[in-house]
């Protein structure tokens, strides 16, 4: 083979790798926003719970439970 042609075969190669990785960057991506909305509704529950557990403690505190 001469040299043009292996480095058509090589350059396609790496041509091929830069496209797979952009997929799975992408995906990548997808999944971090997607668990990052849901990490998001977690600490929106945890907020509500604990400002509860305040109120009930505060109730405790100054007899009314």
């Amino acid at each position: 083979m001469s040299e043009g042609l292996w480095a058509a075969v090589v350059s396609g190669g790496f041509g091929v790798l830069i496209a797979i990785l952009g997929l799975f960057a992408r995906a990548n991506k997808r999944d971090h926003n997607e668990n990052s909305g849901k990490l998001d509704q977690l600490l929106r529950g945890h907020d509500r719970i604990e400002s509860k557990i305040d109120t009930h403690i505060n109730d405790h505190a100054r007899g009314d439970v």
